[in-house]
């Protein structure tokens, strides 16, 4: 079973295609940042869920970040505004089958509030993915 790897391609690709003018920073990949506003990506690995027993069947559970990254002294609007186009595309229920993994948003997506990083604004939204098998 891939169910990281498959939930990876998945996510990635999702991003991609919705934004497709936006420059977008993945995990180890080389980036080199724009002036302009940017998203950048990461995942951690939660605990597994065994609501079984037997040792086919678990749940990779995934917490993805998508880091929004705005322009140094522009404000937070337009970071808000995609943070909330970020949530809309993993909003709660979607459905994403990806080879044989079936790839689950059972929750809202947590838009993190504002921060500010080299004299940029940053939001971070959160967004928790369960992944199983199919």
């Amino acid at each position: 079973m891939q169910l990281i790897q498959d939930a990876k391609k998945a996510y990635e690709q999702r991003l991609i295609a919705a934004f497709p003018t936006i420059k977008l920073a993945f995990e180890n990949v080389k980036f080199d940042p724009p002036a302009s506003l940017y998203l950048a990506v990461n995942s951690l690995i939660d605990n597994p869920t065994d609501v079984v027993l037997g040792d086919d069947y678990f749940r990779e559970n995934i917490i993805l970040n998508v880091f929004v990254v705005g322009e140094a002294n522009t404000g937070t609007g337009a970071i808000l505004t995609k943070a909330e186009e970020v949530r809309e595309l993993f909003k709660k229920g979607t459905f994403i089958l990806q080879g044989t993994s079936r790839i689950y948003v059972l929750t809202t997506p947590h838009i993190m509030g504002t921060t500010e990083t080299s004299s940029r604004p940053v939001c971070p939204v959160q967004i928790r993915i369960t992944v199983e098998a199919g």
